[in-house]
């Protein structure tokens, strides 16, 4: 079984072909083990923090220079990392995942825990990770009458 990952921002993205069915949490574990064993091109480690329900920080460790999607900007070797953070102010910073089908649909609607053993992710799909910013429920400002 063959699937994508991706973690926006950290710039990290591989395949991993196991036997399924693959699950959330076990792509992320692959993906940890496939980069200790060097078997990530350009990527010495990777690694994620939770609690119980959610993945609270991911890692990349970079070995190669890496092109940025947006700004075109080259980035260079080292330890690329993000935080969920639970207080900003006004939001908070999450990860979420999204799952897709192979040809580009999502594959799951909802929420359910990074290790849920019913997140599967499709043969042939994709499992997206964004650190996302959420307001707290208040408007940034009053809306003009």
């Amino acid at each position: 079984m063959i699937v994508n990952l991706e973690v926006v921002g950290i710039f990290f993205k591989c395949t991993i072909d196991l036997p399924g069915p693959l699950t959330v949490k076990s792509i992320l574990d692959a993906a940890k083990s496939l980069a200790a064993a060097g078997k990530i091109d350009g990527v010495s480690d990777f690694g994620y923090d939770h609690n119980d329900i959610i993945v609270t920080g991911i890692t990349c460790t970079r070995t190669k220079n890496v092109n940025g999607r947006v700004t075109k900007h080259i980035y260079g070797p080292g330890v690329y990392s993000l935080e969920s953070s639970p207080d900003l102010g006004n939001s908070y910073n999450i990860w979420q995942y999204y799952v897709l089908n192979p040809n580009g649909t999502r594959a799951m609607t909802g929420f359910l825990p990074y290790n849920d053993e019913n997140a599967i992710v499709p043969d042939g799909g994709s499992l997206i990770w964004r650190l996302v910013s959420i307001l707290k429920g208040y408007p940034v400002s009053a809306a003009a009458e």
